[in-house]
């Protein structure tokens, strides 16, 4: 889910229901693509996943799996998708000695897969399905984000204060009114199901024609936004604007409580609907979100999977107040702001947790071969004095027996 300028990805169905504009969204810089340490060692042992050595596995998808934000880059499948070496499938293919064709690629939407090839900033994406060949072993695949329009959510949801108002429409406090209060309901619930749900069906079913002998792993967005539980006492706000000028706060979690609440909730529907369209593909879900709502972007430092948001400048810098609004068509308001690579994205830390979670799912449906136990015949006896003990004593408790049975012979006879 690639934070980049978009169209409008909304449009108002009601009273105070705003379309999301090009000014409300994030836009990415690649010059300022943060660096990151070497990804911690990896958990997979050599004796479990010797026998899936030189398996064929394919990665498609979006940011999430392109590792957006953090470098060195692959320039693959083109230099515009930002795809990262460090990134999970890169992990992944490296602990368990697959073949890794990476066709992932940052701002992917499902038609990407299997209909559309993908036109970024520098060059063209192929569409990725294609690939896929009969001899693929293993498809990794994180798709539908980008359907969802998430990151012009993400952008027209950032809020100035822990009261708001919202980037996208300085006239609201929170988004969760224009997305889920309009009179036709929940905007973003009913995009999950009659946008991303049949387009993800389609991408799946593509991929079972391409690879008919592949085990299919569709992978989970790990949580972005904390769930109940997991959120502090008095609330995740962090502002991104800091005094309005540059330098800004690095790694800012800036959305009111309400906002995120409403987002975590947003992404319990998608990863539901995601998990649905698996099942019915056949394939394999791996589920991230519960597992990392203790690791989202409001995490404190050094427990977060998740890179908050760094703004850069605003899009309008060269205004006296670089913060100031932009006019809109509905006289409403919204500001431009530019944010730095990887926001909202998986981190280092949050990458290889995605890397184990797709081991693990691997490895379970790739079981390592047992070997069969057979029984030993007893030995052959041999000359040597121990055996011929052996023996002896073996005959003699036989001939006990023998004796036995005669005896009694000879007693029931007596007796008749």
């Amino acid at each position: 889910m690639t934070l980049l300028r978009r169209g409008p990805a909304l449009r108002a169905v009601g009273p105070g229901v705003l379309a999301l504009v090009i000014a409300s969204g994030f836009v990415v810089t690649p010059a300022a693509a943060r660096t990151n340490d070497a990804p911690p060692p990896r958990t997979a042992a050599a004796s479990t996943t010797e026998h899936l050595r030189g398996l064929q596995y394919a990665a498609l998808g979006d940011s999430y799996s392109a590792g957006y934000g953090l470098t060195p880059l692959t320039g693959l499948p083109v230099p515009g998708c930002r795809q990262a070496d460090v990134d999970f499938p890169h992990l992944v293919a490296a602990d368990l000695h697959l073949s890794l064709t990476d066709a992932s690629c940052g701002g992917a939407v499902t038609a990407n897969l299997n209909a559309t090839p993908q036109l970024t900033s520098d060059g063209t994406a192929p569409v990725q399905n294609s690939s896929l060949t009969a001899d693929t072993d293993i498809v990794t695949v994180t798709i539908g984000g980008n359907d969802l329009g998430f990151a012009e959510i993400i952008s027209f949801c950032t809020a100035l204060t822990g009261n708001g108002p919202v980037a996208g429409n300085l006239t609201l406090t929170n988004c969760r009114s224009s997305f889920a209060l309009t009179s036709d309901g929940d905007l973003l619930a009913a995009r999950i199901i009659n946008t991303v749900e049949p387009a993800v069906a389609a991408a799946l079913a593509d991929i079972t024609v391409r690879a008919p002998n592949a085990k299919i792993f569709v992978v989970g967005y790990p949580a972005l936004f904390p769930d109940a539980a997991t959120t502090p006492a008095d609330g995740c706000f962090t502002s991104a604007l800091g005094n309005g000028q540059p330098p800004f706060p690095e790694s800012t979690f800036p959305f009111t409580d309400v906002d995120s609440s409403y987002l975590h909730s947003v992404q319990t529907d998608l990863d539901a609907a995601l998990a649905r369209q698996t099942e019915l593909a056949g394939g394999t879900f791996v589920p991230t979100l519960s597992k990392s709502e203790a690791h989202s972007a409001c995490a404190p430092p050094g427990e977060a999977y998740i890179e908050g948001i760094t703004l850069i400048r605003p899009l309008n810098a060269a205004s006296p107040d670089p913060v100031t609004p932009r006019a809109r068509p509905d006289n409403s308001t919204t500001l431009g702001i530019e944010a730095a690579p990887g926001a909202m994205h998986p981190n280092t830390a949050g990458v290889a947790f995605l890397a184990d979670e797709v081991i693990s799912a691997i490895l379970a449906a790739f079981p390592a071969p047992t070997e069969t136990l057979h029984a030993s015949p007893p030995p052959a006896p041999t000359g040597d004095n121990s055996n011929l003990a052996n023996w002896a004593i073996i005959g003699g408790l036989a001939a006990l027996s023998g004796l036995g049975v005669l005896a009694m012979t000879w007693r029931r006879r007596s007796a008749g």
